[in-house]
């Protein structure tokens, strides 16, 4: 036992750092909230389906940069417009970072090959 912040004796797992699974598979970070938030942000098998909605009409079209980490052994990712424009994304210490448009246009990121 031990004591925590208010003097209350508490278990030491208590303060042990907690890495549930969930935290080991790809995530998405980074994201400029509140200029930025995702409209959309689903995962279909191995394709992550990404939306970015601006917060006004300023930020309507400009560009935003976000990281998906712990994307594992996958030497390059896929990212396909809405317009089915295709984009390389190169992976670099298990993350691909993704630039996306401010339009609230659905993306989709995938493993490449």
């Amino acid at each position: 036992m031990a004591h925590g912040p208010t003097g209350v004796v508490v278990p030491a797992w208590y303060f042990a750092p907690q890495r549930p699974a969930k935290f080991k598979q790809p995530t998405v970070v980074g994201v400029d909230f509140p200029r930025v938030a995702l409209s959309a942000a689903r995962w279909e098998g191995e394709a992550l389906h990404l939306a970015a909605h601006p917060q006004n009409a300023v930020v309507l079209g400009t560009r935003t940069k976000l990281t998906i980490i712990n994307v594992g052994s996958a030497s390059a990712w896929r990212m396909t417009r809405s317009n089915g424009e295709q984009v390389a994304l190169p992976v670099a210490d298990e993350r691909v970072i993704v630039e996306l448009v401010d339009d609230d246009q659905a993306v989709v990121i995938r493993p490449d090959g």
